[in-house]
């Protein structure tokens, strides 16, 4: 199975493809076995019915069927099992999608994936701490001087991870606008542009995902304002960012180019002066630079006067003067 090379045939890709998904459900399955024991061992049913206990007549859940406990136990050995199997699950899709991309795509990857995992597990934090108490206890109050609550485990865990799940994925709202920012189909002037309709977007999505009271509802459209600019943000600082990297990198290979250049230009420059000491010699000014040699002046005929009768003509013709100089000859 061919994994070192990006250029492979269709087949072998579906070949590749094909032991991923084999080796993930191998995971799952091996995390659900392990996730079962979890559940029973360590009274996981009693963990999520907790923000429910006060508001039942017997702080119990009940159930209508005697195979209830069991498949109740086994669908949350499942989840468990996924999330024990997340990290097996997540290596199988990077080695495979990993090839594919560039290398400045492959510096997103990594933020995005663990902030979308921190953001996730801050929705179902607030969710399980926060609205599910107080969602709750506003339902189970209703009317209740005329109904008494019987809540069954299915329901109320079919309940309790809507919401959880509701959070999870809204949370992940700066996710979503960074990878569209990236792909260019929305900018982050466009994103306050829409501030507004995004806000009743998102309270509308509120409405619906949340418990019916209007206290869980203001839980999650809150940290979702707050979210969708932090989001703004972040999409400005992610596109600057790749914007800026294309720069860098023109600036850098012009500099190399311009040092490539100097270096050659000293080169030649080196190679000039060998050439031109070679052919007028090492004691010629020009062997030091560039042009053509210089020419030195002629010398002068050798003077037959004695430098007494020089001094002497001198001091006839007026001493150390330019006249003197010129008619009688330089002293030596």
């Amino acid at each position: 199975m061919p994994r070192d090379s990006a250029e492979m045939p269709f087949l072998d890709h579906l070949e590749e493809l094909r032991w991923r998904i084999i080796w993930s459900l191998v995971a799952i399955m091996v995390g659900s076995v392990i996730g079962f024991l979890v559940v029973v061992q360590l009274n996981v049913i009693g963990v999520l019915e907790r923000p429910i206990q006060e508001l039942l007549p017997d702080r119990k859940l009940v159930f209508t069927s005697p195979t209830t406990p069991f498949f109740v136990s086994l669908k949350l050995g499942v989840a468990v099992g996924l999330l024990l199997a997340l990290p097996v699950l997540i290596y199988q899709a990077w080695a495979f999608l990993s090839p594919a991309l560039k290398q400045n795509e492959r510096r997103y990857v990594v933020p995005g994936a663990v902030g979308g995992i921190v953001l996730f597990a801050a929705g179902v934090g607030m969710a399980y701490f926060l609205a599910l108490p107080v969602g709750l206890r506003f339902l189970l109050t209703f009317q209740a001087e005329s109904l008494a609550p019987i809540i069954t485990i299915d329901e109320y865990l079919k309940f309790a991870t809507g919401v959880i799940l509701a959070f999870g994925v809204l949370f992940q709202l700066p996710v979503v606008l960074v990878v569209l920012g990236l792909l260019g189909i929305v900018t982050p002037a466009s994103l306050g542009k829409y501030r507004r309709h995004a806000i009743v977007i998102l309270a509308v999505l509120s409405a619906l995902l949340s418990p019916a009271d209007p206290g869980t509802m203001l839980m999650l459209l809150m940290p979702l304002v707050l979210l969708y600019e932090l989001s703004i943000w972040l999409t400005r600082v992610a596109i600057t960012a790749r914007t800026s990297a294309p720069r860098r990198a023109d600036r850098s290979r012009h500099d190399e180019a311009v040092r490539a250049g100097a270096r050659a230009v000293c080169g030649l420059r080196g190679q000039l002066r060998a050439t031109l000491a070679v052919r007028f010699g090492s004691g010629g000014g020009s062997a030091a630079g560039f042009g053509p040699p210089r020419l030195r002046a002629p010398a002068r005929p050798a003077d037959p006067r004695s430098t007494a009768q020089r001094s002497a003509c001198r001091h006839r013709f007026g001493g150390r003067g330019l006249h003197a100089r010129r008619r009688c000859g330089r002293a030596t």
